[in-house]
C-alpha cells in the first residue's frame, strides 16, 4: 500500500511521482500502464495544486492499494479544497477546430483514458477521486 500526503504545491509533485513510480514497479506493473498512470497522477496532481485551493495551499493525499485479487490497483487522490467533481466536465469537443475549442477539460479527458473507472465523492468537506486499473491479468 502506498498513502502519501503531501501540501498540494507543485513542488512536492516530483517526490509524489517518484513514490508512485517504485510503488509500481514494487507491484511489476507492465510499463506502458505505470506511464499512462503517471501522467493521469501528474495531471490530477497539477489540478489541485493550481485550482483547489484560494488562498493558502492545502495538502493532497494519494493513497493506492492492489484490489484482493491482486489484479487491479486502486488510487484515491484526495483534497480540501473547493468542491470539484471533475467528471461532470464535458469532454473536449474533437469536431470543433483547435482555435474555437474552449481552454480545459482536455487533462481529465486524457486521465478518463488511462484508468478503467473513476467515481467521484465529496465528504466531509474533502473531494475523493476514486480510480481503478488493471495492471495485471
Amino acid at each position: 500500500m502506498l498513502d502519501k500526503s503531501v501540501p498540494a504545491r507543485m513542488e512536492y509533485m516530483d517526490g509524489v511521482l517518484e513514490a508512485f513510480r517504485g510503488y509500481l514497479e514494487e507491484l511489476d506493473c507492465p510499463e506502458e500502464i505505470a506511464l499512462r498512470l503517471e501522467i493521469a497522477l501528474e495531471e490530477l496532481f497539477t489540478n489541485i495544486a493550481s485550482y483547489a485551493y484560494e488562498r493558502e495551499p492545502g495538502q493532497v493525499r494519494l493513497s493506492c492499494r492492489l484490489n484482493p485479487d491482486g489484479k487491479e490497483l486502486e488510487m484515491e487522490v484526495e483534497d480540501r479544497g473547493a468542491a470539484f467533481n471533475p467528471l461532470d466536465r464535458a469532454g473536449p469537443d474533437f469536431d470543433l477546430p483547435i482555435g474555437e475549442r474552449p481552454v480545459g477539460g482536455l487533462g481529465i479527458y486524457m486521465v478518463r483514458q488511462f484508468v478503467d473507472k473513476m467515481e467521484y465523492e465529496y465528504r466531509n468537506g474533502c473531494n475523493i477521486l476514486r480510480l481503478k486499473k488493471r495492471i495485471l491479468t
